[in-house]
């Protein structure tokens, strides 16, 4: 999720700490569950189902082998395995708050929101002192913002903030909020929202996405100077942060907005230098590549281009293709540029510059270039 990552609640208890077999068997379950091995995990929790079907921790390892499958993204056999723990143990009512939370997270997963909002106002109003209560009303939220309903989300987050003020999820719950403003082109408002992020909640994990979407609002109302300065507060403030690259990068591609070609082309090759893993690397390719080809150095531009060209994965293939032929026609270089054209109308039949292309082609073919 934006704003970092969902919560990582209970469900079940961590078992006995003694030494008969069933507790050594499910403190195994958990422990493969809690290494992330879910499979083992579930293989575990149903064999102790079935050897121990009336050990206290029966209750707890149904709710944690439906967990095991939501880990898998098995959201049917989750909400399976979450239905069969009511039908087989009614009885255990401490266990009722871990079923309505993470029934709502199945459900929500599996895009069956109604029933998801369902089983997080359960949670809310019949446990509102369980340790995950917060988190369900913070999913409520989440899930009416999935469905677009971003006034209903607005108003289950900020009862996150008011009603649960201590909640590890009271930052993004605050992100989320100016993410709603944000969304619908509400920036300035979103603003607001986005640095009482920064401000209130400096060491929590939604501090860096906020600063960075604080860049962005400026960005989407083209005040490249601003964007730039709070793009790279998220650089000094969040050296660490993942969305350091992402600043980096949105300040190159401010200054290719601008026209000012020199700094683009030093801004991105720092990003290049700085993170060489980053998720932009052929992004800024083709905008280097731009930048030269916006300033006739059409050779120059060719190899930033051969670069992103790489990348089978990068989503600028064709724009790399038809650039490169650009540039040849810009060197009356017909011939080569036909080249490109031609790959990019075999290749990528749904570009938006196949058209173009294929008119290109003909004007070439048809002795008229």
């Amino acid at each position: 999720l934006p704003g970092g990552g969902g919560p990582g609640t209970g469900g079940g208890g961590t078992g006995g700490g003694g030494g008969t077999t069933a507790e050594q068997d499910f403190s195994a379950a958990v422990t493969s569950f809690d290494n992330g091995q879910y499979q083992t995990a579930i293989s575990q929790f149903s064999a102790y189902i079935d050897t121990y079907p009336n050990e206290t921790n029966t209750a707890g390892a149904q709710i944690y082998l439906g967990r095991s499958h939501f880990e898998l993204d098995n959201y049917t056999s989750a909400l399976a395995e979450f239905a069969q723990f009511i039908t087989l143990y009614p009885n255990a009512t401490d266990l009722l708050d871990d079923h309505s939370y993470w029934s709502g997270r199945a459900y929500m997963a599996d895009g069956q929101y109604t029933q998801a909002i369902s089983s997080y106002q359960n949670l809310i109003a019949n446990y509102p002192s369980s340790e995950i209560a917060d988190d369900g009303q913070y999913y409520l939220g989440y899930t009416y913002q999935e469905q677009g309903q971003l006034a209903q989300a607005r108003t289950e987050y900020n009862a996150v903030l008011s009603n649960y003020p201590g909640s590890g999820l009271a930052d993004d719950a605050q992100f989320q909020i100016g993410m709603t403003y944000y969304d619908t082109d509400q920036f300035a408002t979103a603003r607001v929202e986005f640095q009482k992020v920064v401000d209130n909640y400096p060491t929590k994990s939604a501090a860096d996405d906020a600063q960075y979407y604080l860049g962005r609002t400026y960005h989407q109302e083209d005040n490249y100077p601003q964007s730039r300065v709070e793009y790279q507060r998220v650089i000094d403030n969040y050296p660490n942060s993942s969305l350091a690259d992402d600043a980096s990068f949105r300040i190159g591609r401010t200054y290719y907005s601008e026209d000012n070609f020199n700094q683009a082309i030093s801004v991105l090759q720092h990003t290049l230098d700085t993170y060489p893993t980053t998720n932009w690397f052929s992004v800024c390719h083709y905008y280097i590549g731009r930048s030269h080809q916006r300033q006739g150095n059409y050779a120059t531009a060719r190899n930033s281009y051969n670069v992103v060209l790489t990348v089978p994965t990068s989503n600028f293939l064709d724009d790399a293709n038809f650039r490169i032929a650009e540039t040849y026609r810009s060197e009356q270089d017909f011939a080569n540029e036909l080249i490109y054209l031609q790959t990019l109308v075999d290749n990528y039949p749904d570009s938006r510059y196949f058209d173009s292309a294929q008119t290109r082609i003909n004007e070439i073919i048809n002795g008229s270039p």
